[in-house]
């Protein structure tokens, strides 16, 4: 850092937040809190039933509560997608200057539709190494598909392990594993399903999903911190039953394409991606030093 002048450190994700001891004083740092990574400590060690491994997850839990409240401390904005994760950062003892911006993604186009389909193809994508995906998946494969008689489960995402492929197989969902193109999957696919039961943050994947016209069925975790009203621009269900009566009730052709209209015009109101860089650069105009804004 010695041999060269920065006007601003723009720290992505928490885990940069290591470096930032290095930084001579006087820079402007923007912490960008892609989630609350305690608050995700906090609901593994909970949802853990080997006592061994959930006193070592509280132990983590604890020490990451500490180390993310420092960081959010020592930055001079930290940006933040939903007011959830604000509030469990301020209980964390964060006491930093938040800007409250959501997750944009690229409007690669709507996805074609296809019309009514029997039986209707549900998309589950996501990276496959990440706990939350795994073990929703796996629920939704236990407590759900068996009760649907006209859907057709496809999982995609890289990082599948062979015991959780092996088990789709065996209920009939279909598995892709990592897709080169992810539109080519979306325009194959009729829905999205986020069976979400652990997280923070913004699940982009939804989002994504808004901006191709698909309608989603997720849960409370799953659609938190996204601008979405139950069974207007996605559907939300917490259990098996809701899960089979959300897919049921999309089956009907207008509830489906009014579903898919309205998550689109939400991608184009809050979630474009000219939307969300207009913020960040008023984020970013506001600590810089007036010296460094021309």
């Amino acid at each position: 850092f010695a041999k060269h002048h920065y006007d601003l450190v723009y720290c992505d994700h928490l885990q940069m937040g290591v470096y930032l001891d290095i930084l001579p004083s006087g820079i402007p740092v923007i912490l960008d809190e892609h989630n609350c990574e305690s608050e995700l400590a906090r609901q593994r060690a909970t949802k853990s039933r080997n006592p061994i491994k959930k006193w070592f997850l509280k132990l983590e839990y604890r020490k990451l509560k500490m180390f993310e409240a420092r960081i959010v401390n020592r930055a001079d904005k930290t940006i933040v997608l939903t007011k959830e994760d604000k509030a469990c950062l301020e209980e964390a003892g964060a006491r930093g200057d938040f800007e409250l911006i959501p997750i944009g993604v690229e409007d690669t186009g709507v996805k074609k539709y296809r019309g009514k389909r029997n039986p209707m193809r549900l998309l589950f994508l996501g990276t496959l190494t990440w706990e939350p995906n795994v073990s929703g998946i796996e629920w939704f494969l236990e407590n759900v598909y068996p009760c649907l008689n006209n859907a057709q489960l496809v999982i995609a995402g890289k990082g599948i392990s062979g015991q959780l492929k092996e088990k789709a197989l065996s209920f009939g969902a279909e598995v892709l594993g990592y897709v080169e193109n992810v539109n080519d999957v979306y325009d194959d696919c009729d829905a999205m399903v986020v069976p979400l039961f652990m997280g923070s943050g913004q699940r982009v994947k939804i989002i994504e999903a808004f901006s191709k016209g698909m309608p989603v069925i997720t849960t409370s975790i799953g659609i938190e911190g996204i601008h979405a009203e139950d069974q207007r621009e996605a559907l939300i269900a917490d259990s098996p039953k809701q899960f089979v009566e959300s897919i049921n009730i999309i089956q009907n052709e207008d509830i489906y394409l009014s579903i898919a209209e309205s998550a689109r015009r939400r991608y184009e109101e809050d979630y474009s991606t000219q939307m969300i860089l207009n913020r960040i650069k008023s984020v970013v105009a506001s600590v810089l030093k007036p010296d460094s804004r021309a």
